[in-house]
């Protein structure tokens, strides 16, 4: 009786020493503190060689170590997938798992060789129950065979029912600690995003904001004009790793076609995230051995890469990577960065928005300028000539070429008119065409015959090779409009001398007609506007040889107009210009 009531007496110190310590292990929410202090508590409560604390992620749905002391850094770093062939999963059963001799217990078969390596004999574990499962453990590691008393389970399992609330305090804490981070970003992010129009610092702002709070990388990247990949911002605590990372992008950046990274998100517009990147897959990927060591530096170990959608396009991306911090980001995480992502696009097309509003207000400006001298100088005329004759100024022998002059003029102010009224018949769905049967040898022929003359002033040679039974169904004279502005055009933009080729044939069951030139050509950023209306590459240049900037931009709805296609080609300035009409030969037209 005394040695059973000397036993009780000790599991009632233990436990009141338990009681009296507990303030050390509910003392603080931090994770890191909780893990520390229930090793601390243990040691002192019950005497074995090792601890850890074994933690279910159920994430990668692995075993892993959360916390240890007392055993070697190899055996704390095992992750555990399964146990007898079964996916890691919450341990079943809440009662202490005891092993007198781990070698005889069939639940640790796949950890014998472990266990040997590390000297273990025996062990104990207490399941933690976290949210009302199982998903962690306590255990003790013995070197030499250790016999487990009732006192010993008794106060592990108390030790284990403290240790499971604190880590339950300790996982909400955490996900309200990420969850006040992630809130405080958004905000920080929105108002930056708000604060400018200049999207590219915006968004560089955003890639700071980022780091650390919810990344300890980030990186954004942004598609040129020309399609090609550009990377706008890489943001990390120390700059040295910043340079570290800019120049692993510059050394292997990824190919246009990779099946996932960057270039697949904004191929695809899909997010991807990977929660656990472990040094296996690494080497598995990336056979290089320079590009493995460059990869290594960098020790991603997890990351999410979302792509910046707007209402048109994928026009970027955001990479939000983990590496030092150890982080593993979820499903959770992927949706509040594609909510990230999503304000961050529309910053953009907001900025796309004004700029394009901006630019319209200046093309328009333009115009108007361009307007009034182009209506300025045939007026001026007609009114100059028109005074001298009521005045008598002008003898009778020059008053003929004197109506011829105001005649001219009075036709090019009809020509501008005309030019102004089809843009706002186009706009407003207006323009009408009256079809019927085209031969194209005399449509080439009878638009090579209005530009003639002004080809003849330059020395320009135009040369033209049409198929003879190439026939369309269509408008006359709007196709015919369509051909004079693009001769008109090449002679315009082709120096003294030049030459203008013309080349009409059947294709299939359309008719194809090229008009290229030796001249001036386009430059390759003002190459997708060419058919923009008011757009004009050089306004000086054009201003000197009159133009509105509208033909082309009519001449491409006449095409479409009629079921075809138009495009432009020019190697760039100098290297002369190609444009290239398709048309079907048989189309039932829109005659609005």
């Amino acid at each position: 009786m005394a040695d059973a009531a000397s036993l009780g007496s000790g599991l009632q110190q233990r436990l009141l020493a338990l009681i009296a310590s507990s303030g050390a292990l509910l003392g603080s929410p931090r994770l890191e503190d909780v893990l520390g202090a229930i090793l601390r508590l243990s040691s002192d409560l019950v005497s074995a060689d090792g601890y850890a604390v074994w933690r279910l992620d159920t994430v990668r749905k692995v075993w892993h170590v959360a916390s240890h002391a007392g055993v070697s850094p190899d055996f704390a770093a095992a992750m555990i997938s399964s146990f007898q062939g079964q996916p890691a999963a919450p341990v079943r059963s809440r009662d202490p798992i005891e092993a007198q001799n781990v070698d005889d217990l069939p639940l640790l078969e796949s950890r014998r060789e472990a266990y040997a390596r590390e000297g273990i004999r025996s062990m104990l574990a207490i399941p933690l129950v976290i949210h009302d499962e199982a998903t962690a453990t306590l255990v003790f590691y013995y070197r030499t065979p250790h016999t487990f008393t009732p006192d010993d389970i008794e106060i592990a399992r108390a030790l284990g029912n403290l240790a499971g609330a604190a880590l339950r305090t300790a996982d909400l804490h955490d996900e309200q600690r990420h969850s006040e981070q992630q809130a405080l970003f958004i905000a920080r992010a929105a108002s930056a995003l708000a604060a400018s129009l200049d999207y590219q610092q915006t968004l560089k702002t955003v890639a700071q904001l980022a780091v650390p709070h919810i990344a300890d990388w980030c990186a954004v990247h942004i598609v040129s004009p020309r399609g090609a990949i550009e990377c706008l911002a890489v943001a990390h605590v120390d700059p040295a790793r910043v340079a570290l990372a800019e120049e692993y992008q510059q050394n292997y950046p990824p190919a246009p076609d990779a099946p996932t990274g960057l270039p697949n998100v904004i191929r695809t517009g899909r997010s991807e995230r990977l929660s656990h990147l472990t040094d296996e897959m690494i080497v598995a990927g990336v056979k290089d051995p320079q590009r493995l060591a460059a990869v290594r530096k960098l020790g991603v170990t997890s990351y999410m890469i979302v792509p910046l959608r707007t209402r048109h396009t994928v026009v970027g991306a955001i990479t939000f990577v983990s590496a030092e911090s150890g982080r593993r980001y979820t499903e959770a995480d992927l949706r509040f960065a594609e909510t990230v992502a999503d304000r961050a696009a529309a910053a953009i097309e907001n900025a796309w928005a004004y700029e394009e509003a901006r630019t319209a207000n200046h093309l328009k400006d333009q115009f108007l300028a361009m307007l009034s001298h182009e209506l300025r100088t045939p007026l001026n005329a007609m009114l100059g000539y028109t005074r001298m004759l009521r005045t008598g100024v002008v003898p009778a022998e020059r008053q003929p070429a004197a109506l011829e002059v105001i005649e001219r003029n009075g036709a090019t102010l009809t020509q501008i008119v005309e030019e102004i009224l089809d843009v706002s018949r186009i706009v407003s769905g207006k323009l009408r065409l009256n079809p019927g049967p085209v031969s194209v040898p005399q449509l080439i022929a009878d638009s090579i015959a209005t530009v003639a003359p002004a080809a003849q002033g330059k020395n320009i040679r135009i040369e033209a090779r049409v198929d003879g039974t190439a026939t369309l169904h269509g408008d006359y004279d709007r196709l015919q409009q369509v051909f004079w502005n693009l001769l008109t055009n090449a002679v315009k933009f082709t120096p003294n001398g030049g030459h203008v080729r013309v080349h009409a044939e059947c294709a299939g069951e359309d008719v194809e007609v090229i008009v290229a030139d030796n001249g001036r050509g386009i430059d390759p950023a003002f190459l997708p506007h060419v058919f923009e209306r008011f757009r004009q590459a050089d306004v000086q240049f054009t201003r000197a040889h009159g133009g509105l900037g509208l033909g082309l931009s009519i001449a491409r709805s006449i095409v479409e107009m009629h079921g075809g296609t138009i495009q432009a080609q020019s190697a760039g300035v100098g290297e002369g210009a190609t444009f290239r009409v398709r048309l079907p030969m048989a189309v039932a037209l829109e005659t609005r």
